[in-house]
Protein backbone atom coordinates (compact mmCIF):
# COMPACT_ATOMS: atom_id res chain seq x y z
CA UNK A 1 0.00 0.00 0.00
CA UNK A 2 1.31 3.46 -0.83
CA UNK A 3 1.44 6.41 1.54
CA UNK A 4 -1.82 8.20 2.26
CA UNK A 5 -2.40 11.70 3.64
CA UNK A 6 -3.06 11.55 7.37
CA UNK A 7 -6.00 13.94 7.11
CA UNK A 8 -7.65 11.57 4.62
CA UNK A 9 -7.14 8.54 6.89
CA UNK A 10 -8.64 10.49 9.79
CA UNK A 11 -11.59 11.74 7.74
CA UNK A 12 -12.30 8.21 6.47
CA UNK A 13 -12.01 6.86 9.99
CA UNK A 14 -14.48 9.47 11.27
CA UNK A 15 -17.01 8.25 8.71
CA UNK A 16 -16.54 4.66 9.88
CA UNK A 17 -16.86 5.64 13.55
CA UNK A 18 -20.02 7.58 12.72
CA UNK A 19 -21.52 4.40 11.23
CA UNK A 20 -20.63 2.55 14.43
CA UNK A 21 -22.23 5.30 16.52
CA UNK A 22 -25.43 4.97 14.51
CA UNK A 23 -25.47 1.21 15.13
CA UNK A 24 -24.78 1.79 18.82
CA UNK A 25 -27.77 4.17 18.95
CA UNK A 26 -29.95 1.44 17.44
CA UNK A 27 -28.64 -1.06 19.98
CA UNK A 28 -29.25 1.43 22.77
CA UNK A 29 -32.92 1.54 21.84
CA UNK A 30 -33.20 -2.23 21.47
CA UNK A 31 -31.52 -2.94 24.79
CA UNK A 32 -33.77 -0.41 26.50
CA UNK A 33 -36.84 -2.10 25.04
CA UNK A 34 -35.65 -5.56 26.06
CA UNK A 35 -34.76 -4.49 29.58
CA UNK A 36 -38.01 -2.64 30.11
CA UNK A 37 -40.12 -5.49 28.68
CA UNK A 38 -38.50 -8.02 30.99
CA UNK A 39 -40.22 -6.56 34.05
CA UNK A 40 -39.04 -4.22 36.78
CA UNK A 41 -35.67 -2.61 36.14
CA UNK A 42 -32.95 -4.59 37.89
CA UNK A 43 -29.47 -3.39 38.78
CA UNK A 44 -28.05 -5.51 35.96
CA UNK A 45 -30.58 -4.09 33.51
CA UNK A 46 -29.76 -0.54 34.53
CA UNK A 47 -26.04 -1.25 34.15
CA UNK A 48 -26.60 -2.73 30.68
CA UNK A 49 -28.52 0.38 29.65
CA UNK A 50 -25.77 2.63 30.97
CA UNK A 51 -23.04 0.60 29.25
CA UNK A 52 -24.72 0.71 25.84
CA UNK A 53 -25.48 4.43 26.24
CA UNK A 54 -21.85 5.08 27.22
CA UNK A 55 -20.68 3.18 24.13
CA UNK A 56 -22.95 5.27 21.91
CA UNK A 57 -21.83 8.54 23.50
CA UNK A 58 -18.15 7.58 23.31
CA UNK A 59 -18.42 6.76 19.61
CA UNK A 60 -20.22 10.04 18.94
CA UNK A 61 -17.45 11.93 20.75
CA UNK A 62 -14.80 10.03 18.81
CA UNK A 63 -16.36 11.22 15.55
CA UNK A 64 -15.81 14.83 16.63
CA UNK A 65 -12.28 14.14 17.83
CA UNK A 66 -11.17 12.35 14.68
CA UNK A 67 -12.82 14.94 12.39
CA UNK A 68 -11.10 17.74 14.32
CA UNK A 69 -7.76 15.94 14.04
CA UNK A 70 -8.32 15.51 10.30
CA UNK A 71 -9.03 19.23 9.91
CA UNK A 72 -5.96 20.08 11.97
CA UNK A 73 -3.66 17.78 9.99
CA UNK A 74 -4.44 19.66 6.79
CA UNK A 75 -2.59 17.23 4.53
CA UNK A 76 0.69 18.14 6.20
CA UNK A 77 1.94 14.58 6.41
CA UNK A 78 1.47 11.12 5.01
CA UNK A 79 1.36 7.81 6.77
CA UNK A 80 2.54 4.50 5.42
CA UNK A 81 -0.80 2.85 4.78
CA UNK A 82 0.43 -0.72 5.26
CA UNK A 83 1.98 0.06 8.65
CA UNK A 84 -1.05 2.06 9.77
CA UNK A 85 -3.39 -0.79 8.82
CA UNK A 86 -1.33 -3.50 10.50
CA UNK A 87 -3.51 -5.70 12.69
CA UNK A 88 -6.79 -4.50 11.20
CA UNK A 89 -8.50 -7.73 10.22
CA UNK A 90 -11.88 -6.38 9.10
CA UNK A 91 -11.42 -5.89 5.36
CA UNK A 92 -14.25 -3.38 4.90
CA UNK A 93 -13.08 -1.31 7.87
CA UNK A 94 -9.51 -1.35 6.55
CA UNK A 95 -10.56 -0.35 3.04
CA UNK A 96 -12.82 2.43 4.30
CA UNK A 97 -10.26 3.97 6.60
CA UNK A 98 -7.24 3.56 4.34
CA UNK A 99 -8.95 4.54 1.08
CA UNK A 100 -7.33 7.43 -0.74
Amino acid sequence: MPGIPLDKVLANTAVEIERMAEKAAELDGLVAEMVLQSGPLTREGAEALQDVDRLRQSLECMVFLVRNLAAGAGGSCEVEAEAAAEGIYLRDFKETCMGA
